[in-house]
């Protein structure tokens, strides 16, 4: 099985790293961390005066390097568990890239952290984002929510909400 797992240094991608990590997967399972860079078309706004009377203007953190290291940690909590990981740092839209990166690497699993909170270039949500992903994608697709509390029946992990591609409604006779 290949899963590919979406990585933006999110609290939300940060929690699918987490239930991935929980799972038992079948032996030979194998794991592609994507991390994704928006293309900036325009060059970053200038520091304000702020940053640069606190120190902090003059140096913009590089946003590849930053999707690197997110990849890289999450490829190492992977790897730490036993399971073939590797990761790989794209340019351009995440849904976009998402689906590329799926048909390449023929991914049977696509998973990616609740969208909503996420800095707004790193997010699925939206025009391109998670509505064009679901329907495209060349496989499956579980979008993690965030924990939520304990439900009365004291269920350890929180009920997740993992929506599958092409999935039918649930009819019920009336």
């Amino acid at each position: 099985m290949k899963i590919l797992l979406l990585a933006d240094n999110s609290k939300e991608s940060t929690r699918a790293l987490e239930v991935v990590r929980c799972r038992d997967w079948p032996m030979g399972t194998e794991f592609l961390v994507l991390g994704v860079v928006p293309r900036r078309y325009l060059p970053p706004p200038p520091p304000s005066m702020l940053e640069v009377l606190a120190g902090g203007g003059l140096a913009r953190p590089d946003e590849v390097a930053r999707a690197r290291v997110s990849v890289k940690l999450a490829v190492e909590a992977l790897a730490s568990k036993g399971w073939v990981a590797r990761g790989n740092v794209r340019r351009g839209r995440p849904a976009t890239e998402l689906l590329a990166e799926a048909r390449a690497w023929n991914a049977d699993l696509i998973v990616v952290g609740r969208v909503g909170s996420a800095p707004s270039e790193m997010s699925l949500a939206g025009r391109g984002g998670l509505s064009s992903v679901m329907p495209s994608a060349p496989c499956s697709v579980e979008v993690i929510q965030e924990e939520r509390e304990a439900t009365s029946r004291g269920a350890g992990l929180a009920a997740l909400r993992a929506p599958v591609r092409r999935s039918p409604p649930l009819h019920t006779p009336s």
